[in-house]
């Protein structure tokens, strides 16, 4: 037997691992079907229709499993529908499930959502391919 021909072998076999640089990630606030790079965001209640988002482009047509990490600077007194919450209410999680394509995901905010420091951990196939962090601030007007 030749030696490196069994891991050689293995490795062609093993599913390859999400890659940053196989997708481009952009976020802030959502206008339309665009996203508008800021990191800041101000806080207008959902009911207003302001949105903050990000679209995840992959270089390839392969479907993938998407799942956000929300951190929050304090817990959040509600919790959108679909999300789940865990290390007392100041991380929410947003299965989103597998996509092909470009993935668009838009959130609102909710009475009792705080302001301060945020971010979002951003996973492909179990892999975060994006962190971004941003600051939620009060608006002095809403749309």
């Amino acid at each position: 037997m030749k030696r490196g021909f069994f891991p050689a072998a293995l490795l062609a076999l093993t599913p390859s691992l999400a890659d940053a640089a196989d997708y481009t990630v952009n976020f802030g606030e959502v206008r339309g079907q665009t996203v508008e790079p800021t990191q800041t965001i101000k806080m207008c209640p959902d009911a207003t229709g302001y949105r903050l988002g990000y679209e995840v482009i992959p270089h390839q047509a392969d479907s993938y499993h998407l799942k956000t990490v929300v951190h929050l600077p304090a817990p959040s007194k509600s919790i959108g529908p679909g999300m789940q919450s865990q290390n007392s209410g100041r991380e929410l999680i947003d299965d989103v499930g597998t996509v092909t394509g470009r993935a668009f995901e838009t959130y609102g905010f909710n009475a009792g959502d705080p302001l301060g420091p945020w971010s979002f951990d951003i996973s492909i196939d179990d892999v975060v391919v994006k962190t971004v962090s941003f600051n939620v601030v009060p608006a002095n007007i809403c749309p």
